[in-house]
């Protein structure tokens, strides 16, 4: 039971730092700026670029989450972003394909990885405007 509670508390603690960075972001300036940030472009090379970094798309993704919650960057900004992380979780398996021992289809299934999910990021980054339409439609709420 003690394991289940810690669990429990840890959720509750990353819901309300959540809360907070929403409430922070709101309050600065930060936000002002990055609500102009219109073009996909650059939040897809900043998201890429702090995935490869964090090697977590995961951290990119709720940071995005957090921004977009605070009205500091649009949802079709924030898909982007999404686009960007998803790319950048390549570069995981180009370290792992190049460790000792491992054989070149590793760093095959590496750049089969890599392209797979830069040609899905090329298509759909033209297309965030509607996703985010969809995402609107498809869950409805407070505007």
């Amino acid at each position: 039971m003690t394991e289940f509670f810690k669990i429990i508390l840890g959720l509750v603690a990353f819901i309300a730092g959540a809360g907070l960075v929403v409430s922070g972001l709101k309050s600065i300036d930060l936000a002002a700026w990055l609500r102009h940030v219109e073009n996909p472009w650059p939040m897809f090379a900043v998201a890429l670029g702090v995935t490869v970094v964090a090697q977590s798309s995961s951290i990119t993704t709720a940071g995005l989450v957090l921004l977009v919650g605070a009205d500091a960057i649009s949802l079709p900004t924030a898909i982007a972003g999404v686009l960007g992380a998803n790319v950048g979780t390549s570069a995981t398996a180009w370290v792992a394909s190049l460790a000792p021992g491992v054989s070149v289809d590793g760093q095959r299934l590496a750049a089969v990885h890599t392209g797979v999910n830069l040609a899905m990021a090329m298509v759909f980054i033209w297309l965030t405007p509607s996703i985010a339409r969809l995402a609107v439609y498809l869950i409805p709420g407070r505007e």
